[in-house]
């Protein structure tokens, strides 16, 4: 009978148990168990979900030659990894006037907005009378955080798949600056991609598969999905409650930006190279380093029988005569931009070099190409255009593509 009364006591306690969890459920979904629709808070995930998550860049995945593409199922994405809605090699026509679009996201904007838009097209037709009547194909071989020499290799392999191009346009500039200064403060070779995206790549492909912060991170969040799936709610208030515990647990271990590499255990080759703190030291290494690339790309380009327009893109951290407005100031300029000097000393730079490069090499400076506009232009604090800004932009390549082309005749 002692025992008949314990198992008694023992379903109250967790029917009471159970009504309470379905109570504090209801409360705060707003729905019994039973009707709620999992979606709302957490989706199980694998790996590559919670790598995609913390980039902010789904679908990229690591390629052999370029450092990244992003996987042919990505919406919007060709089979070659570009956001694009034709592959590449593309088969166009004799009449057709191609233009490779070559960069890091500022490019790939470049592209999407005029391909959507034609601003470009319709400036650059303007401008070059051949034009009148062919059809200008934009291709777009940007990618978010590309940096030189990822544009040369991706022209050099495009060009030996058997893609023509007309026009070779590479927009580039914040990401090279930047990008550079990141790997010199890590000890990472300059001419690799940039350091902090390769660093997250690594958290795949060590030792553990994901890196201890990321596996956390995937634990908690397959236990809370795992908890809505529950038929009972006190079932429910347990997983949550050990989520809880694993994400104590795990918060005091390295986070994902942490440089955890480790060479010796990891299937991702990262060049070593001296750190280099000092930003003269850095910069004199720096153009050395872009001369060479924008040399080399120009001579790629030459290769395939294409015009050269290198563009250096306009950025709010470069000093020109812009004025800018209260607003927009708000949105552009942030105090925690560890490039800010850095950015308009590279510039400064830069710009003498152009001066030196060879004969025939194209680089225009679009510093100031937005100067003029009173009007709100850029979209972020680091170094993407709005719309208004966009369209600026696409006038001012289209008139320095026009003189290229002269040129070339």
């Amino acid at each position: 009978m002692k025992l008949l009364g314990y198992l008694a006591g023992l379903a109250v306690a967790l029917v009471a148990f159970e009504i309470m969890a379905q109570a504090l459920f209801l409360g705060r979904e707003g729905v019994l168990l039973s009707q709620y629709e999992p979606g709302g808070r957490a989706q199980a995930e694998n790996r590559l979900d919670t790598f995609d998550r913390r980039v902010g860049l789904p679908g990229i995945r690591l390629h052999p030659l370029f450092g990244w593409a992003n996987s042919p199922g990505t919406p919007g994405y060709n089979r070659q990894g570009f956001l694009s809605d034709v592959g590449f090699p593309l088969a166009a026509s004799e009449d057709d006037f191609v233009v490779g679009v070559f960069g890091g996201s500022v490019a790939s904007n470049f592209w999407s907005h005029n391909s959507a838009h034609g601003v470009f097209q319709t400036a650059l037709r303007d401008a070059v009378g051949d034009l009148e009547g062919r059809r200008i194909v934009l291709l777009n071989f940007a990618k978010e955080a590309y940096r030189q020499p990822q544009q040369l290799a991706v022209l050099n392999y495009f060009a030996v798949s058997g893609q023509r191009f007309d026009l070779v346009l590479n927009i580039e500039g914040y990401n090279e600056i930047t990008g550079g200064w990141a790997n010199s403060i890590n000890g990472v070779d300059m001419a690799m991609p940039v350091a902090s995206l390769l660093f997250e790549f690594a958290q795949l492909t060590g030792a553990d598969g994901l890196g201890a912060a990321s596996a956390n991170a995937l634990t908690v969040r397959n236990l809370q999905a795992r908890a809505t799936e529950q038929t009972l709610a006190s079932a429910w208030i347990a997983l949550l409650g050990l989520s809880k515990i694993v994400e104590l647990a795990g918060s005091t271990g390295p986070t994902a930006a942490e440089n955890t590499y480790d060479s010796s255990s990891n299937l991702l080759f990262i060049g070593q190279s001296d750190v280099t703190n000092d930003r003269g030291k850095y910069l004199d290494l720096f153009v050395e380093y872009w001369r060479r690339a924008t040399v080399l790309t120009a001579s790629a380009a030459e290769t395939t029988g294409a015009s050269y327009v290198q563009v250096l893109q306009p950025n709010q951290y470069v000093a020109t005569s812009r004025v800018f407005g209260a607003e927009e100031r708000e949105i552009a300029f942030t105090d925690r931009n560890a490039y800010d000097g850095l950015i308009n000393d590279a510039y400064k730079r830069l710009r003498q070099e152009v001066t030196r490069l060879p004969l025939g090499v194209t680089v225009v400076d679009a510093s100031a190409s937005l100067d003029d506009i009173p009007d709100i232009v850029y979209a972020d604090n680091c170094c993407h255009l709005n719309d208004r800004g966009r369209d600026a932009l696409a006038r001012f390549v289209a008139e320095s593509v026009a003189e290229q082309l002269k040129r070339d005749r």
